[in-house]
């Protein structure tokens, strides 16, 4: 028979709805909320179903451990004005999530999409072993960016991320690295990110 991907993502059931495989390493997914350590339980897993817009998409998760962290190397793509912060998910333009509807969803074993309705953004996720794989539609007619956050963090609090770093090569590969104290203190992950197109500018 066949399973619902989404069972366990709302309420206290600290699942994710996005891509991975058996014992991989990466859990590519959305996240809906990291908010602080002190509410942020029903966010264990970074996403509760009841929520109306996306935070972005990060790399590891926890799924149904009852204990949060994780939510490593935040992406978000944006079509047009960039923002540098998340922003308030009450009043939506305030930073760069995105307001989303459940009908565009697709969730399935190792793949899932969105449609980012702020911003006509059309997002795939899925996942090997080692790797995520992200495909981004952009609308035409608008300018196309790609924000890498290392601030947030599930189960988050002030000098969780302890330090991080960031290195965009000629090549134009973008290396990183974070340490943070969390669930494991002193955990660091380090990352490579490759595009199929050309970066013509960046912001550090």
């Amino acid at each position: 028979g066949e399973v619902d991907p989404r069972i366990g993502t709302g309420g206290d059931g600290h699942t994710f709805p996005g891509a991975t495989v058996p014992f991989g390493m990466i859990q590519l997914s959305p996240d809906t909320a990291m908010p602080d350590f002190k509410h942020a339980y029903k966010w264990a897993a970074g996403y509760q179903y009841g929520d109306d817009s996306i935070l972005g998409f990060s790399h590891t998760h926890f799924s149904g451990s009852g204990h949060s962290d994780l939510g490593d190397v935040l992406v978000m793509p944006i079509a047009g004005e960039v923002r540098l912060e998340s922003g308030d998910p009450a009043k939506p333009g305030s930073g760069y999530r995105s307001r989303f509807d459940h009908a565009t969803e697709v969730v399935q074993a190792g793949y899932y999409a969105v449609t980012l309705a702020d911003y006509g953004i059309r997002a795939e996720l899925t996942a090997g072993r080692r790797v995520g794989w992200h495909r981004y539609t952009f609308p035409e007619g608008k300018s196309a960016h790609l924000l890498l956050d290392l601030r947030p963090s599930i189960y988050d609090y002030p000098g969780k991320v302890l330090w991080s770093r960031l290195q965009v090569h000629d090549d134009g590969t973008v290396t990183g690295c974070r340490t943070t104290r969390g669930w494991a203190p002193g955990r660091e992950l380090c990352f490579a990110m490759r595009f199929n197109q050309p970066i013509t500018a960046r912001t550090l």
